[in-house]
């Protein structure tokens, strides 16, 4: 059987699927608060949002809801948690703890097409020569 295709509104396509994404998180397991930088850690994890730049460790995440919710993969978490307790300047004997935690996101779409617009060279004419004839 043929496909008509002048039916509006149709049904598309549809996909759903999983991504299992990372975050890493820290706190100062001491009886105080510390700040270190910008950050200030206590009892209590707190996420670590990590800044994107064009140049260090690459993000394999897949789905624009990670990316867009500073997610990682799994190796760049472990590589960004490393980095974090070094740019701390500690020699390994702190308070500060990290972990990283993980996120599964699950996500399904469905497409409906709707309408369709003039060919080009019959109703609409915007992108053909005019017709001098009429």
């Amino acid at each position: 059987m043929e496909e008509t295709y002048d039916k509006f509104p149709r049904k598309g396509g549809s996909s759903s699927g999983s991504e299992i994404a990372y975050s890493v998180e820290a706190r100062y397991n001491y009886s105080h608060a510390e700040k270190f930088g910008a950050l200030i850690l206590d009892k209590r994890w707190t996420r670590i949002n990590f800044e994107k730049t064009d140049i260090g460790v690459p993000n394999t995440v897949r789905t624009q809801f990670s990316t867009e919710n500073n997610l990682l993969s799994w190796v760049a978490a472990n590589a960004l948690r490393w980095w974090f307790l070094s740019s701390l300047g500690f020699s390994g004997t702190t308070c500060v703890e990290t972990r990283i935690v993980k996120h599964v996101i699950t996500y399904s779409f469905s497409e409906e097409i709707t309408s369709a617009h003039h060919v080009i060279g019959g109703e609409d004419r915007s992108s053909s020569m005019p017709d001098w004839s009429e």
